[in-house]
Order: structure tokens, then sequence, then C-alpha cells
């Protein structure tokens, strides 16, 4: 029988040197802040190509090759701009913050305003913020995942975020539910809410939402009429800067998201030559604990002050 050859390993060019015509940045700052991006993920791998100067001064273009170990046939390119303050990049039509610790910023404002319901531990040392649309299936999907973190991390403080997406008629309405349900009830009581009506996905629709919601407070033991009558008034937690932070954190990732202040882990610039972003439920169980664990790691090597 004839030997089947083994796969071909994902290898990268040897980069031109006359490619790198900037001084700034260097190819390590480059490759700490894509460690700090994608580095979650060992399936990924990277090489930065080419650091060039532009017509204006401080601002240079980064190439960066990019692959999936899984699939070495296939490699793509990200391609972002430097700016002359040194902490931030151009990536298609964001501004985006850079450097080795990218997301210090964004955990920082996620502490301090992501201040919906929470569960787990009260301290904020490993703070995790789901940012979830009640109508979005993938939200649904992530669950589970969620639920075993939550049971496997004692030490870490979960926080949910509703995140309503345009596309999603009833999503601010049962987000409204969920802070009356917890002004109600109790954080306790909020997340039962929110586990029933993930089961009742499909009853979010324009002609059953309000039966399905009702339904759910009911079962909780509220009074479905004061719930309703609250949350026809209620403003669902989506601050602008939390959610412009949830934007910009999941810079690693996923959208919605769970952001493990960071949860976790988009390339910065999700174009079509990219890795696709995958879903939180679709992101295997040991990338989530790769990132927790890191982040542990981090926080016993630098001085307090972030989330994950």
């Amino acid at each position: 029988m004839a030997a089947i050859a083994a796969p071909a390993a994902l290898s990268f060019a040897t980069p031109n040197p006359a490619n790198f015509t900037a001084d700034k940045p260097s190819a390590p700052e480059v490759n700490a802040f894509l460690k700090a991006t994608w580095g979650y993920d060992p399936n990924l791998a990277w090489q930065v190509e080419a650091i060039q100067k532009t017509p204006v001064a401080g601002i240079s273009k980064v190439t960066v090759a990019i692959g999936q170990k899984s699939n070495p046939s296939q490699t793509g390119q990200l391609v972002f701009f430097s700016l002359p303050d040194g902490q931030h990049i151009i990536s298609q039509d964001e501004i985006v913050p850079f450097g080795a610790h990218p997301f210090d910023v964004n955990r920082k404002i996620l502490e301090t305003q992501a201040t919906g319901p929470s569960r787990g531990s009260a301290s904020k040392d490993l703070n995790i913020v789901e940012f979830a649309d009640f109508q979005c299936p993938h939200c649904k999907d992530a669950q589970p995942t969620i639920d075993r973190l939550v049971q496997d991390f004692p030490n870490a403080r979960f926080v949910f975020e509703s995140f309503p997406l345009p596309m999603h008629s009833e999503a601010p309405k049962a987000a409204a539910y969920g802070v009356c349900v917890q002004k109600a009830a109790g954080d306790a009581a909020f997340f039962k809410y929110a586990d029933a009506v993930f089961d009742n996905q499909a009853g979010l629709t324009p002609e059953q939402s309000d039966a399905t919601l009702k339904d759910v407070a009911s079962k909780l033991g509220l009074d479905p009429a004061k719930i309703a009558a609250c949350a026809s008034q209620a403003q669902p937690p989506t601050p602008r800067e939390v959610s412009s932070a949830a934007s910009r954190a999941r810079c690693s990732s996923h959208d919605p998201t769970v952001r493990s202040s960071a949860s976790k882990p988009r390339p910065p610039n999700c174009s079509p030559a990219s890795p696709a972003p995958r879903s939180p439920s679709a992101e295997p169980r040991a990338g989530w604990d790769r990132v927790v664990d890191e982040r542990l790691h981090v926080r016993r090597r630098r001085p307090p002050g972030g989330g994950l």
C-alpha cells in the first residue's frame, strides 16, 4: 500500500528587507500586538511582511501574512496603518488601540461602566462581560459555554450587558423586560429570566413576544403586568460608552460578544482575507481556557488595574 503524504505545514516566504523602510512600529512591536490579539488561538500563524513609510510623516503601512495551521493552503493578508502616537492603528474604517496591551483601556472602561447583572465572584480581578442580544441565535448557542465557564472559574465575575442589534425587532423589548426583572427580584432572577428567554427564543416575534416575555416573568413568580408596564418605560442598559468599548474590545473576536473585560479574542481587521471571526459558541472550549489562563498569568506578573 502506498504511503499517504503528510499534509504540508503552513509556511510563509522570507520577507524582503527592502519592504521595511519605516522606523516605527518595529516588527517586535507588531508581533506583540498580534500576540495580544490572536495569541489565544494556536491554530493561527502570522508573519510581518512589511513596515513601510507613507507620504504622511509618522504614519506607516504594515502588512502581515496570516493563515490557519489546519488549512495551510489558504493564507491572507492583513494591512493596517500605524498612527504617529504609537498607540493606535487604522484598520479598514476603524481606529483601533495598538501596542503590547491594546485592550487595557477598554478593560478599565468595562470595569466601571459594565454594571449589568452579575454572578460569580464579587471581585473584579477576573471580569468577564457578555454583550448579548436575546434574539441572536449565536448568543443563545454560547450560553452552555458560558455556564461551564461560570462553574470552572469561581473566581471570575460574569456580567451581562444587553446589546440589542438593530435587525432584531424584539431584542430591545426583551432587554427592557430583563432590566425590570432585575429591579424587581435581583440578579439571580435576571439570569433565570435570561435562560428562559433564550430557551424560548422562537417566541420573540412581533406577534408573540409580549406573551412570551410575560409568560417567563410569570413563571419566575413575578407579576407579568407590572413587569410589562415597567418595560414600556425602561431603557435597556446599552450606554454608548460601553457599546463603544465592546466594539473595540471585541477586536479580538465576536459580534455580539463575550468579552473577558475582554471574552474574547476578532482580528484587528475582519476583512475577507483575514481568518473569519467565529461566534462564541463556535470557539473551542480550550480557546476560552487559554484566554482566562493567560489573563491570570498576566495578572500575576503585572500590577492590578484591569479586568480579564
